[in-house]
Protein backbone atom coordinates (compact mmCIF):
# COMPACT_ATOMS: atom_id res chain seq x y z
CA UNK A 1 0.00 0.00 0.00
CA UNK A 2 1.22 3.49 -0.82
CA UNK A 3 1.70 6.08 1.87
CA UNK A 4 0.87 9.70 2.31
CA UNK A 5 3.88 11.52 3.72
CA UNK A 6 3.36 14.29 6.25
CA UNK A 7 5.24 17.55 6.51
CA UNK A 8 4.64 20.33 8.99
CA UNK A 9 6.48 23.20 10.57
CA UNK A 10 8.18 22.68 13.92
CA UNK A 11 6.23 23.88 16.98
CA UNK A 12 8.40 26.99 16.96
CA UNK A 13 9.52 28.52 13.71
CA UNK A 14 10.08 31.86 12.03
CA UNK A 15 8.28 32.50 8.72
CA UNK A 16 10.91 33.71 6.28
CA UNK A 17 11.45 34.19 2.58
CA UNK A 18 14.29 31.80 1.72
CA UNK A 19 17.17 33.40 -0.17
CA UNK A 20 17.57 32.28 -3.75
CA UNK A 21 20.71 30.32 -2.88
CA UNK A 22 18.64 28.25 -0.42
CA UNK A 23 15.23 28.21 -2.08
CA UNK A 24 12.17 26.72 -0.43
CA UNK A 25 11.61 23.11 -1.49
CA UNK A 26 8.53 21.04 -0.75
CA UNK A 27 8.62 17.33 -1.58
CA UNK A 28 6.00 14.85 -2.75
CA UNK A 29 5.93 11.08 -2.31
CA UNK A 30 4.14 8.46 -4.37
CA UNK A 31 0.78 7.15 -3.27
CA UNK A 32 -1.97 5.03 -4.79
CA UNK A 33 -4.85 2.88 -3.69
CA UNK A 34 -8.23 3.25 -2.03
CA UNK A 35 -10.74 5.93 -2.88
CA UNK A 36 -11.82 8.77 -0.65
CA UNK A 37 -14.36 7.68 1.97
CA UNK A 38 -17.91 8.49 0.80
CA UNK A 39 -19.42 11.32 2.82
CA UNK A 40 -21.85 14.04 1.89
CA UNK A 41 -20.45 17.53 1.53
CA UNK A 42 -22.13 20.87 1.68
CA UNK A 43 -22.37 22.89 -1.50
CA UNK A 44 -20.57 26.16 -0.89
CA UNK A 45 -22.15 27.83 -3.90
CA UNK A 46 -21.44 27.61 -7.61
CA UNK A 47 -19.15 30.06 -9.27
CA UNK A 48 -17.22 31.34 -6.28
CA UNK A 49 -13.73 30.29 -5.31
CA UNK A 50 -13.74 28.92 -1.78
CA UNK A 51 -13.20 31.56 0.88
CA UNK A 52 -9.82 29.96 1.43
CA UNK A 53 -8.68 31.77 -1.70
CA UNK A 54 -9.38 35.10 -0.05
CA UNK A 55 -7.02 34.26 2.81
CA UNK A 56 -3.21 34.31 2.89
CA UNK A 57 -2.49 30.89 1.50
CA UNK A 58 1.14 29.89 1.76
CA UNK A 59 3.27 30.25 4.86
CA UNK A 60 6.86 29.11 4.47
CA UNK A 61 8.73 27.43 7.28
CA UNK A 62 12.28 28.46 7.97
CA UNK A 63 13.25 24.81 7.59
CA UNK A 64 11.83 21.76 5.83
CA UNK A 65 12.30 18.25 7.18
CA UNK A 66 14.92 16.00 5.56
CA UNK A 67 12.34 13.63 4.11
CA UNK A 68 10.99 16.44 1.97
CA UNK A 69 14.43 16.91 0.43
CA UNK A 70 14.68 13.22 -0.40
CA UNK A 71 11.44 13.05 -2.39
CA UNK A 72 11.24 12.45 -6.10
CA UNK A 73 9.91 15.88 -6.96
CA UNK A 74 10.55 19.37 -5.67
CA UNK A 75 8.72 22.65 -5.76
CA UNK A 76 11.43 25.26 -6.21
CA UNK A 77 10.69 28.90 -5.46
CA UNK A 78 11.58 31.07 -8.44
CA UNK A 79 10.22 34.55 -7.71
CA UNK A 80 8.37 36.51 -5.03
CA UNK A 81 6.30 39.67 -5.48
CA UNK A 82 4.75 41.64 -2.61
CA UNK A 83 1.04 42.36 -2.99
CA UNK A 84 -0.92 45.30 -1.57
CA UNK A 85 -1.93 44.66 2.04
CA UNK A 86 -5.59 45.37 1.29
CA UNK A 87 -5.82 42.92 -1.62
CA UNK A 88 -7.54 39.62 -0.79
CA UNK A 89 -7.38 37.80 -4.14
CA UNK A 90 -9.84 35.02 -4.91
CA UNK A 91 -8.82 34.74 -8.53
CA UNK A 92 -5.45 34.62 -10.29
CA UNK A 93 -4.46 34.13 -13.93
CA UNK A 94 -0.87 33.66 -15.03
CA UNK A 95 -0.22 35.57 -18.25
CA UNK A 96 3.41 34.68 -18.91
CA UNK A 97 6.57 34.14 -16.87
CA UNK A 98 6.66 36.66 -14.00
CA UNK A 99 3.39 38.25 -15.12
CA UNK A 100 -0.02 37.54 -13.58
CA UNK A 101 -3.33 39.19 -12.79
CA UNK A 102 -4.92 38.88 -9.33
CA UNK A 103 -8.44 40.04 -8.53
CA UNK A 104 -11.09 40.13 -5.84
CA UNK A 105 -14.63 39.31 -6.93
CA UNK A 106 -16.04 40.96 -3.81
CA UNK A 107 -14.72 44.49 -4.38
CA UNK A 108 -13.39 44.22 -7.94
CA UNK A 109 -9.90 45.31 -6.98
CA UNK A 110 -7.44 43.94 -9.55
CA UNK A 111 -3.68 44.20 -9.85
CA UNK A 112 -1.23 43.42 -12.62
CA UNK A 113 1.80 41.57 -11.24
CA UNK A 114 4.92 42.12 -13.31
CA UNK A 115 8.27 40.95 -11.98
CA UNK A 116 8.62 42.34 -8.48
CA UNK A 117 6.14 45.18 -8.95
CA UNK A 118 2.36 45.53 -9.03
CA UNK A 119 0.06 48.00 -10.71
CA UNK A 120 -3.63 48.41 -9.90
CA UNK A 121 -5.92 48.25 -12.93
CA UNK A 122 -8.08 51.35 -13.30
CA UNK A 123 -11.44 49.67 -13.89
CA UNK A 124 -15.05 50.90 -13.85
CA UNK A 125 -16.73 50.99 -10.45
CA UNK A 126 -18.82 47.91 -9.72
CA UNK A 127 -17.14 45.64 -12.23
CA UNK A 128 -16.75 41.90 -11.55
CA UNK A 129 -13.55 40.33 -12.94
CA UNK A 130 -13.76 36.56 -13.48
CA UNK A 131 -10.82 35.78 -15.79
CA UNK A 132 -7.80 37.29 -17.51
CA UNK A 133 -5.33 36.60 -20.29
CA UNK A 134 -2.71 38.27 -22.44
CA UNK A 135 -3.81 40.99 -24.81
CA UNK A 136 -1.89 42.47 -27.72
CA UNK A 137 1.63 43.73 -27.07
CA UNK A 138 2.00 44.00 -23.27
CA UNK A 139 -1.69 44.60 -22.59
CA UNK A 140 -3.89 42.32 -20.49
CA UNK A 141 -7.52 41.44 -21.13
CA UNK A 142 -9.98 40.85 -18.27
CA UNK A 143 -13.51 39.44 -18.49
CA UNK A 144 -16.01 41.61 -16.61
CA UNK A 145 -19.10 39.58 -15.71
CA UNK A 146 -21.09 42.66 -14.67
CA UNK A 147 -21.16 44.01 -18.24
CA UNK A 148 -20.38 40.80 -20.19
CA UNK A 149 -17.37 42.55 -21.68
CA UNK A 150 -13.65 42.08 -22.20
CA UNK A 151 -11.74 45.07 -20.86
CA UNK A 152 -8.20 45.57 -22.12
CA UNK A 153 -5.66 47.42 -19.98
CA UNK A 154 -2.24 48.81 -20.84
CA UNK A 155 0.82 47.77 -18.87
CA UNK A 156 0.40 50.99 -16.86
CA UNK A 157 -3.04 49.81 -15.71
CA UNK A 158 -5.15 52.17 -17.82
CA UNK A 159 -8.29 50.95 -19.60
CA UNK A 160 -7.73 51.18 -23.36
CA UNK A 161 -10.64 49.27 -24.94
CA UNK A 162 -13.88 47.40 -24.25
CA UNK A 163 -15.44 44.58 -26.27
CA UNK A 164 -18.88 43.13 -25.63
CA UNK A 165 -19.15 39.36 -25.24
CA UNK A 166 -22.13 37.00 -25.22
CA UNK A 167 -24.93 37.63 -22.75
CA UNK A 168 -25.17 34.19 -21.15
CA UNK A 169 -24.68 33.97 -17.39
CA UNK A 170 -21.08 33.01 -16.60
CA UNK A 171 -18.96 33.22 -13.46
CA UNK A 172 -15.70 31.64 -14.68
CA UNK A 173 -13.63 32.57 -17.72
CA UNK A 174 -10.22 31.67 -19.14
CA UNK A 175 -8.54 31.94 -22.50
CA UNK A 176 -6.19 29.91 -24.65
CA UNK A 177 -4.83 30.53 -28.12
CA UNK A 178 -6.98 33.61 -28.65
CA UNK A 179 -10.20 31.81 -27.69
CA UNK A 180 -12.17 32.57 -24.53
CA UNK A 181 -13.90 29.79 -22.60
CA UNK A 182 -16.58 30.70 -20.06
CA UNK A 183 -19.00 28.79 -17.89
CA UNK A 184 -21.82 29.31 -15.42
CA UNK A 185 -24.67 27.20 -14.10
CA UNK A 186 -28.12 27.47 -15.66
CA UNK A 187 -31.46 27.62 -13.74
CA UNK A 188 -31.86 23.89 -14.48
CA UNK A 189 -28.52 23.12 -12.82
CA UNK A 190 -26.64 22.25 -16.01
CA UNK A 191 -23.15 23.60 -16.51
CA UNK A 192 -22.48 24.74 -20.08
CA UNK A 193 -19.08 25.86 -21.35
CA UNK A 194 -19.06 28.48 -24.10
CA UNK A 195 -16.28 29.16 -26.58
CA UNK A 196 -15.78 32.62 -28.07
CA UNK A 197 -13.27 32.78 -30.93
CA UNK A 198 -11.08 35.66 -32.05
CA UNK A 199 -13.83 36.96 -34.33
CA UNK A 200 -16.24 37.17 -31.39
CA UNK A 201 -18.42 34.24 -32.46
CA UNK A 202 -19.78 32.29 -29.47
CA UNK A 203 -20.96 28.70 -29.44
CA UNK A 204 -21.70 26.11 -26.76
CA UNK A 205 -18.51 24.09 -26.49
CA UNK A 206 -19.62 21.50 -23.92
CA UNK A 207 -22.38 20.91 -21.37
CA UNK A 208 -22.40 18.99 -18.11
CA UNK A 209 -25.94 17.97 -17.21
CA UNK A 210 -27.11 18.15 -13.60
CA UNK A 211 -28.30 14.55 -13.71
CA UNK A 212 -24.99 13.09 -14.93
CA UNK A 213 -22.43 15.06 -12.91
CA UNK A 214 -21.54 15.67 -9.28
CA UNK A 215 -19.47 18.71 -10.20
CA UNK A 216 -20.61 21.77 -8.24
CA UNK A 217 -19.05 25.11 -7.26
CA UNK A 218 -16.90 24.74 -10.31
CA UNK A 219 -13.47 25.92 -11.39
CA UNK A 220 -12.69 26.32 -15.08
CA UNK A 221 -9.09 25.85 -16.20
CA UNK A 222 -7.73 25.57 -19.72
CA UNK A 223 -4.51 24.25 -21.19
CA UNK A 224 -3.21 22.80 -24.47
CA UNK A 225 -4.10 19.38 -22.98
CA UNK A 226 -7.79 20.21 -22.60
CA UNK A 227 -10.49 22.07 -20.70
CA UNK A 228 -11.07 21.13 -17.04
CA UNK A 229 -14.18 21.60 -14.89
CA UNK A 230 -13.48 20.82 -11.24
CA UNK A 231 -15.75 20.75 -8.21
CA UNK A 232 -14.51 22.47 -5.08
CA UNK A 233 -16.53 20.12 -2.84
CA UNK A 234 -16.43 16.38 -2.19
CA UNK A 235 -15.91 14.11 -4.07
CA UNK A 236 -13.78 16.67 -5.97
CA UNK A 237 -14.65 15.36 -9.41
CA UNK A 238 -13.04 16.80 -12.52
CA UNK A 239 -14.30 16.49 -16.07
CA UNK A 240 -11.67 16.90 -18.76
CA UNK A 241 -12.85 17.89 -22.23
CA UNK A 242 -10.49 17.55 -25.18
CA UNK A 243 -9.39 20.78 -26.78
CA UNK A 244 -11.59 20.13 -29.82
CA UNK A 245 -14.57 19.22 -27.64
CA UNK A 246 -15.17 15.72 -29.05
CA UNK A 247 -14.08 13.67 -26.02
CA UNK A 248 -14.52 13.88 -22.26
CA UNK A 249 -13.66 11.89 -19.14
CA UNK A 250 -14.35 12.30 -15.42
CA UNK A 251 -11.98 11.43 -12.56
CA UNK A 252 -11.40 12.19 -8.86
CA UNK A 253 -8.55 11.83 -6.35
CA UNK A 254 -7.62 8.43 -4.95
CA UNK A 255 -5.74 8.34 -1.66
CA UNK A 256 -4.26 5.60 0.55
CA UNK A 257 -2.61 5.75 3.95
CA UNK A 258 0.07 3.79 5.74
CA UNK A 259 -1.21 1.25 8.30
CA UNK A 260 0.11 3.32 11.20
CA UNK A 261 -1.35 6.59 9.97
CA UNK A 262 -4.71 8.00 10.86
CA UNK A 263 -7.00 8.36 7.87
CA UNK A 264 -8.11 11.83 6.88
CA UNK A 265 -11.80 12.62 6.53
CA UNK A 266 -11.94 14.98 3.57
CA UNK A 267 -15.72 15.09 3.21
CA UNK A 268 -15.87 18.73 4.38
CA UNK A 269 -12.62 19.83 2.80
CA UNK A 270 -12.44 22.17 -0.19
CA UNK A 271 -10.48 21.73 -3.37
CA UNK A 272 -8.53 24.46 -5.11
CA UNK A 273 -8.34 24.53 -8.92
CA UNK A 274 -6.91 21.59 -10.82
CA UNK A 275 -3.77 22.92 -12.51
CA UNK A 276 -2.59 21.34 -15.78
CA UNK A 277 1.20 21.18 -16.14
CA UNK A 278 3.27 19.85 -19.05
CA UNK A 279 3.10 16.14 -18.25
CA UNK A 280 0.84 15.96 -15.20
CA UNK A 281 -1.94 17.65 -13.22
CA UNK A 282 -1.64 19.07 -9.70
CA UNK A 283 -4.29 20.06 -7.17
CA UNK A 284 -4.58 20.95 -3.51
CA UNK A 285 -7.28 19.87 -1.06
CA UNK A 286 -7.65 22.05 2.03
CA UNK A 287 -9.35 21.69 5.39
CA UNK A 288 -10.95 25.11 6.01
CA UNK A 289 -11.03 24.39 9.76
CA UNK A 290 -7.30 23.71 10.12
CA UNK A 291 -3.93 23.95 8.35
CA UNK A 292 -4.15 20.41 6.94
CA UNK A 293 -3.61 20.19 3.19
CA UNK A 294 -3.13 17.48 0.57
CA UNK A 295 -1.09 18.16 -2.58
CA UNK A 296 -2.26 15.69 -5.20
CA UNK A 297 -0.60 14.96 -8.52
CA UNK A 298 -2.38 13.13 -11.33
CA UNK A 299 -1.23 11.55 -14.55
CA UNK A 300 -2.76 13.27 -17.56
CA UNK A 301 -5.38 10.51 -17.76
CA UNK A 302 -6.63 11.41 -14.27
CA UNK A 303 -5.09 8.52 -12.34
CA UNK A 304 -3.68 9.65 -8.99
CA UNK A 305 0.11 9.68 -9.18
CA UNK A 306 1.21 11.02 -5.79
CA UNK A 307 -0.04 12.66 -2.62
CA UNK A 308 1.77 14.98 -0.24
CA UNK A 309 0.25 15.85 3.15
CA UNK A 310 1.32 19.16 4.68
CA UNK A 311 0.17 21.06 7.73
CA UNK A 312 0.43 24.65 6.59
CA UNK A 313 -2.06 27.29 5.42
CA UNK A 314 -1.10 26.62 1.79
CA UNK A 315 -2.73 26.79 -1.59
CA UNK A 316 -1.98 26.85 -5.31
CA UNK A 317 -3.90 29.39 -7.37
CA UNK A 318 -2.88 29.04 -11.02
CA UNK A 319 -0.43 27.54 -13.49
CA UNK A 320 1.22 28.97 -16.59
CA UNK A 321 -0.25 26.97 -19.51
CA UNK A 322 2.18 24.60 -21.19
CA UNK A 323 4.78 24.84 -18.41
CA UNK A 324 5.55 23.46 -14.92
CA UNK A 325 5.24 26.92 -13.33
CA UNK A 326 2.74 27.20 -10.46
CA UNK A 327 1.50 30.46 -8.92
CA UNK A 328 0.57 30.77 -5.24
CA UNK A 329 -0.33 33.51 -2.79
CA UNK A 330 1.25 33.44 0.65
CA UNK A 331 1.47 35.69 3.69
CA UNK A 332 4.76 36.35 5.42
CA UNK A 333 4.04 39.63 7.16
CA UNK A 334 2.18 40.76 4.04
CA UNK A 335 0.58 38.92 1.08
CA UNK A 336 2.94 37.77 -1.65
CA UNK A 337 2.58 36.19 -5.06
CA UNK A 338 5.08 33.36 -5.49
CA UNK A 339 6.06 31.40 -8.58
CA UNK A 340 7.21 27.81 -8.10
CA UNK A 341 8.62 25.40 -10.67
CA UNK A 342 7.89 21.70 -10.26
CA UNK A 343 11.11 19.79 -10.97
CA UNK A 344 11.91 16.10 -10.95
CA UNK A 345 14.72 15.37 -8.53
CA UNK A 346 17.71 13.58 -10.03
CA UNK A 347 19.08 10.42 -8.32
CA UNK A 348 22.25 12.17 -7.12
CA UNK A 349 20.55 15.39 -5.94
Amino acid sequence: MGTVENSKCPQSYTPVTPPRSNRDKLGMHSASGSKLSPRSARNIGSGAWPRLMAMPMLLACSSVDDKALDSQSLLVEESVTSLPDSLAPNGIAMIKANVAVAWSVEDGRTVLISGRSTKQLIAPQGWKPIGACAGTMDAVAVWDASTASILTFSESGKLVSTRRMHGMHVDQAACLGGNWYSSGSTPSGDLPVYKTDRAGTTSEFFRLSKTSSKIRATYLTVSPKGIYLTSSVWPFETTRVSINGDDSATFKPSISFADNQDSIDVSRWMALPLLPLRSQLIQMLADPRSDKRLIIRFHLDGITRSVRAVELPMGFAAALPGTDVIGAVRSIGQPQFVEYVLTEKQPND
